[in-house]
């Protein structure tokens, strides 16, 4: 008697995809992930490569020395992060300043490339409300500018600081064409701008400073954003571009955009030749013309709550910290135990890289603020937090930790049945390469079966042999280490 014939199939591939929500998982590729988090994709493999980590800074003199940031007060807590440019005439060196603001409202400066520099409180600088700042050089020397939504606006040069008494209470600022341009708290239906060459004065004149109104359905006015020469006006539901040079007679603006969703002015980030924002209805691109949809798979992820979601760009990445929605059993402790103390403000880091059209979840931090710094040789993302790390000022790294917390990964297919849906199948083995301890884990048909593997130069075979009408295989790592790889796994699947 002749045994029963099969077909002997090998599902493989040469690098891992990244995380795709808009496939079937019935038939996506075992190298594709429906779900993934604290995972990287570099060349082809999964690795534990992105974290956060105590903010430095690099050394003027030898910029591969990173320093560590200073601690603030003991009981001060930081809440937004700003940057102060500044050179130093006399020295002819940067004397440019980290500025934090804290939930007590006042503001703390610390120099950025000075070594052992401590936080020095700025007297009388504070903020009632969402604040926001903008750097200015005026009369030879550089200026520090910062408003709140019911609090004054300040110019501060390193020494004096000054209260402008005629100004709006802002709630985004911009420099263009030697003007401020700025939202505004209130009934927030106007976009404010200074006096030409002079952002000391807001006294209304025909060639002084001004307001546009915008009264039509495109909602409150919410944020400003220099780009592309025009300076962009953010709305609930839309998109208008400012034409600003010269005398205000010969200020245009011209609608871009008409939104059907919401947009979080707290995610609107220039990054090189467009503008990233989020919106209801997902992630969106601008790049100065035209609106498209970008990162599709990110919106299963967001919660519908995004109203905490903040974001910042570097390096053609965009970062956005947001309440997300992971869905399985495979829990992060640390962060479950900070929801539970009911300080919980976001949960997930979603990495974008626009131009490589590639993402990366990250999953166990509570972000409240994050701000990229680019000047002179630093060159980084930083953060502030809530929760049990609120007393902290961090920064985007690659140790693939959270400060001293490991942070669990997770990877899985999707629930397939490799494309034949009436076929008999059964899993021979699965191969792959491993530098780390990793937990390889298969479902088939609902049941689990886990196995755990030390980390290993040469590739492992694990032998299966079980048949499945449906099939999800995973990854979990957990290991004290933050550097670790993992290829594609190999999968020897029997159909008859």
């Amino acid at each position: 008697m002749r045994g029963k014939t099969f077909t002997r199939i090998r599902i493989k591939s040469d690098e891992f995809r990244g995380v795709s929500t808009t496939k079937d998982e019935a038939i996506s590729s075992p190298t594709s992930s429906p779900m993934s988090y604290n995972f990287t994709y570099e060349k082809g493999v999964l690795q534990g490569k992105y974290g956060i980590s105590a903010a430095t800074f690099p050394s003027d003199v030898t910029p591969a020395f990173r320093h560590a940031v200073a601690s603030l007060p003991e009981g001060v807590v930081p809440m937004s992060l700003h940057l102060f440019r500044k050179f130093d005439a006399a020295t002819n060196k940067r004397d440019d300043r980290l500025i934090v603001r804290t939930t007590d409202n006042e503001y703390y400066e610390t120099s950025v490339f000075t070594v052992g520099d401590t936080f020095r409180k700025i007297v009388n600088l504070a903020a009632a409300g969402k604040d926001c700042s903008a750097c200015y050089r005026y009369n030879g020397k550089d200026l520090f500018l910062a408003s709140s939504e019911r609090g004054f606006f300040y110019t501060y040069d390193g020494t004096t600081l000054k209260k402008i008494e005629n100004a709006p209470n802002m709630t985004s600022m911009c420099v263009h064409a030697e003007r401020i341009f700025a939202t505004v708290s209130g009934e927030q239906n106007k976009v404010w701008f200074s006096a030409d060459f002079n952002p000391e004065n807001w006294k209304v004149s025909g060639d002084g400073a001004g307001y546009i109104d915008f009264d039509d359905e495109g909602g409150k006015v919410i944020k400003v954003v220099k780009f592309l020469n025009y300076v962009y006006i953010f709305r609930d539901f839309g998109v208008e571009r400012l034409t600003a040079f010269g005398a205000q007679t010969d200020f245009s603006v011209s609608k871009i955009y008409t939104a059907s969703a919401r947009i979080y002015p707290d995610t609107i980030v220039p990054l090189g030749d467009s503008i990233v924002f989020l919106t209801e209805e997902g992630l969106k691109c601008l790049d100065g013309y035209n609106v498209q949809n970008i990162f599709a798979d990110l919106s299963d992820f967001l919660s519908s709550d995004k109203r905490n979601a903040v974001a910042t760009g570097m390096d053609g990445k965009y970062f956005l910290a947001a309440n997300m929605v992971f869905p399985g059993d495979f829990a992060v402790k640390f962060l479950d135990e900070v929801r539970d103390q009911g300080v919980y403000n976001t949960n997930g880091l979603a990495v974008c890289d626009v131009k490589k059209n590639k993402m990366t979840l990250l999953r166990g931090m509570d972000i409240r603020f994050i701000k990229a710094v680019n000047v002179h040789t630093l060159s980084a993302v930083f953060m502030t937090f809530s929760g049990v790390n609120k007393h902290l000022i961090g920064m985007f790294s690659d140790t693939g930790k959270y400060f001293s917390d490991k942070l669990p990964r997770y990877w899985t297919t999707g629930y397939t049945d490799l494309g034949y849906p009436e076929k008999q199948k059964s899993v021979r083995n699965v191969m792959l390469t491993a530098h780390g301890t990793v937990t390889l884990g298969l479902e088939l048909d609902g049941n689990k079966i886990e196995y755990l593997l030390k980390g290993a130069d040469l590739p492992q075979k694990i032998i299966v042999n079980r048949p499945f009408s449906k099939m999800r295989v995973y990854l979990k790592e957990n290991s004290e280490s933050g550097s670790y790889t993992v290829t594609p796994p190999s999968i020897t699947v029997d159909l008859s």
